[in-house]
């Protein structure tokens, strides 16, 4: 039946199909968090499943940590990189009336997101493409075409990707941007949301960030992977 079935429907119908069946799912999967402002263990876990991609997907501490801070920290959101947390916030930013905007260097990455956005019905998200630029010694997303808010409740920082493909220094340096972005733009934040402490590159990263911005981090431990989060919101 299934060998029929691929005869009788074109490639690109069967494509179609998938994902008004994926979009279906993760509209189901959202509707305890759009209900309720929190998700169950067992429900965060079904989101997640229904996210897919989780090779790459922020896990799911990560994701709890999201829902928690936007609830401590209602106010818009800067996330730098896209996924998971793009959803989570925009079915928050619906139910506490706050803006998200979210920074993505991949064209083809945010045009999966933006479905993603149209088909779970979240009006509040606006996924911003936003190639990655050399600054001095570090690279971050080029945001001198687009209109952020300076007021922040959180900043969700799970990008952007450095390839070690690039300088060593450039490579070194990872998301450290996030804050000379936000010292640059005059911008406050509640709380800074940083994925994959476990990096190598964290530790060095941190340290400077402590050293230059004199803020204060609170590590999160986790099986699947660790995670911080970066206070006191004026980068003076």
């Amino acid at each position: 039946m299934r060998a029929f079935l691929k005869q009788l429907i074109p490639v690109a119908g069967r494509e179609a199909i998938k994902r008004r069946i994926r979009d279906w799912r993760l509209r189901r999967a959202i509707e305890p968090l759009r209900a309720n402002g929190r998700f169950t263990p067992d429900q965060l876990h079904a989101f997640w499943a229904a996210w897919g991609n989780q090779g790459f997907s922020a896990d799911k501490r990560y994701l709890a940590e999201t829902i928690r801070l936007i609830e401590e920290n209602r106010g818009d959101v800067l996330e730098c990189g896209t996924g998971a947390t793009t959803i989570i916030a925009g079915v928050l930013a619906e139910r506490y009336h706050f803006q998200v905007y979210s920074l993505e260097q991949d064209p083809a990455w945010s045009s999966v997101v933006r479905r993603a956005v149209v088909g779970s019905r979240l009006s509040r998200v606006h996924v911003l493409d936003t190639p990655l630029k050399l600054y001095v010694d570090y690279m971050w997303y080029d945001t001198s075409r687009v209109i952020l808010p300076r007021d922040l409740g959180l900043v969700i920082c799970d990008g952007p990707f450095i390839s070690s493909t690039l300088s060593e220094g450039v490579y070194r340096h990872w998301r450290y941007g996030a804050l000379p972005y936000l010292k640059q733009s005059k911008s406050r934040f509640g709380a800074l949301l940083l994925d994959d402490l476990n990096d190598q590159r964290a530790p060095a990263m941190l340290t400077r960030w402590q050293t230059e911005f004199a803020v204060t981090q609170e590590s999160i431990r986790a099986k699947e992977g660790d995670c911080c989060v970066i206070r006191d919101g004026v980068v003076d």
